[in-house]
């Protein structure tokens, strides 16, 4: 009888030990989110800034409707020529105005904060290295990402151009042997030289 006992009191601690809660989120860490396509022929560039959020009691897409959640409230932006050694700050603007209004969808469409930068400001050119920096602001450590922008492309062309194939006569030469049946095939080798993009690496000072 004792020893029943004991077996039931051991899996009684056991069960009861055991939980079927799980965690399905991280503790919120400040981590910016940054979308942005520099092209130097453009008269403009626009950097989007916004953080990541979480919590454990508000669903995302709750959290996704209020402009406090996805953006910063003192964020400052900067390019950096690094080639040239210029350094110019981007000025917030409202993307609806500027004429890109933000898709309907879980995220808050207003306020749309952009971060313009005329490009004539910075002048860049094929080959240089741009650095952006975002200060976040409330003493957080900058975060800083940087690329290379493409070189200029150089086209090289065939010396007579070809402009029209006449396969009929291709495929008339193909002729194996006595055969009657005709070996209709066509090589052609194209090649393309290209250089790979290098995308924003972010790094924190």
């Amino acid at each position: 009888m004792k020893i029943r006992i004991l077996f039931t009191i051991y899996g009684i601690l056991l069960f009861s030990a055991c939980s079927e809660d799980f965690v399905l989120t991280e503790p919120w860490k400040d981590i910016p989110v940054v979308y942005g396509l520099i092209n130097r022929v453009d008269s403009a560039q626009y950097i989007r800034v916004e953080k990541l959020f979480v919590d454990e009691n508000i669903p995302a897409v709750d959290m996704a409707k209020v402009a406090d959640s996805i953006y910063y409230k003192n964020a400052k932006v900067y390019l950096i020529n690094l080639t040239s050694k210029r350094e110019v700050e981007l000025k917030k603007v409202d993307g609806t105005s500027e004429g890109y209004p933000r898709n309907s969808g879980p995220f808050v469409q207003v306020p749309n904060i952009l971060y313009k930068l005329k490009t004539s400001q910075l002048q860049m050119a094929g080959g240089d290295s741009i650095l952006l920096k975002i200060d976040r602001g409330d003493g957080k450590t900058q975060v800083t990402s940087r690329i290379q922008l493409v070189r200029d492309f150089d086209f090289t062309s065939l010396h007579p151009p070809i402009e029209r194939f006449n396969l009929s006569q291709i495929f008339h030469n193909l002729s194996v042997g006595k055969s009657q049946n005709l070996l209709k095939f066509l090589i052609l080798t194209l090649s393309l030289m290209y250089r790979k993009p290098i995308l924003f690496q972010a790094t924190f000072q």
